[in-house]
């Protein structure tokens, strides 16, 4: 037959080929990989908070409501910008710093 799917070796493929297109290219790749991470459980915690409407108490919190009024699309949209500019600045500043990890650049 063929080859099984192997998840890890296409990862270890992958972080290769970014590796060898320079830095750029592999701050962008974090960065959208990390965004699409944040995306996918911003809409999963979003989808979980949603009110329940035979809850009295739930219109009661202002921050809650808050932070619920774009539904599960808001929130993972808003953690996916969270987490893609997090990731995609750190590894900017560990590449520019040569890859050292300290306190300044964490």
């Amino acid at each position: 037959m063929g080859d099984a799917f192997n998840p890890e070796q296409m990862m270890a493929k992958l972080d290769t080929w970014v590796k060898s297109q320079g830095p750029g290219v592999e701050v962008a790749v974090t960065t959208l990989g990390a965004a699409a991470q944040g995306m996918f459980i911003g809409y999963l915690l979003g989808s979980f908070s949603l009110n329940d409407p035979n809850n009295p108490n739930a219109a009661a919190n202002p921050q809650l409501a808050a932070l619920q009024k774009g539904g599960p699309w808001g929130q993972g949209r808003n953690l996916a910008v969270m987490t893609g500019v997090n990731a995609g600045l750190s590894l900017t500043i560990k590449k520019y710093r040569g890859g050292k990890e300290d306190v300044w650049g964490s």
